[in-house]
């Protein structure tokens, strides 16, 4: 996970072999024990981070190269280019100007913190306001840590 910020990833055999590795072998999951199933997940998670972040790395260098030239970057049988997608915003207050109260209510969604800095203001409708929230999650993703192993208590010799 410190590969972006490490200087010693140029001489790191780890970071070399996922960065120049292309063939990676994957080995079949039915027949994996449990604890092979949570090694083999950790094993291509960490490669994954190491790739992700070179792959980001790479993005960085490609993307300044292209802006300094004002053209794509080109190699033999591909190209890069940049590419954007665009998000619009509109003023909350002076769209609801301009539109009816209860046509502006569907349109409009809150943020948390703007809801939560006007209860810290205003404490008195907190608790009603918080009754209209609802929690919505995200895609749920895996996560892990390690396990804490039990040390054996040493045992005090009673004195004589």
């Amino acid at each position: 996970m410190f590969c972006p910020w490490c200087d010693y990833k140029d001489y790191c055999d780890k970071y070399q072999e996922a960065c120049t590795k292309y063939d990676y072998d994957f080995l079949p999951t039915s027949k994996l024990s449990d604890d092979s199933l949570v090694n083999e997940y950790d094993k291509i998670s960490s490669t994954a981070k190491i790739l992700e972040k070179r792959k980001r790395e790479l993005g960085m260098i490609i993307m300044e190269k292209i802006k300094n030239a004002g053209a794509n970057l080109k190699g033999d049988t591909k190209q890069i280019y940049i590419r954007q997608n665009s998000r619009t915003n509109y003023d909350t207050k002076e769209v609801h100007k301009l539109v009816p109260s209860d046509d502006f209510a569907g349109m409009v969604n809150l943020n948390k913190k703007a809801v939560d800095t006007y209860c810290a203001k205003y404490p008195k409708v907190k608790k009603e306001v918080l009754k209209t929230a609802t929690t919505n999650y995200t895609m749920p993703f895996l996560a892990s840590k390690q396990i804490e192993t039990k040390k054996k208590k040493k045992t005090k010799k009673a004195k004589k």
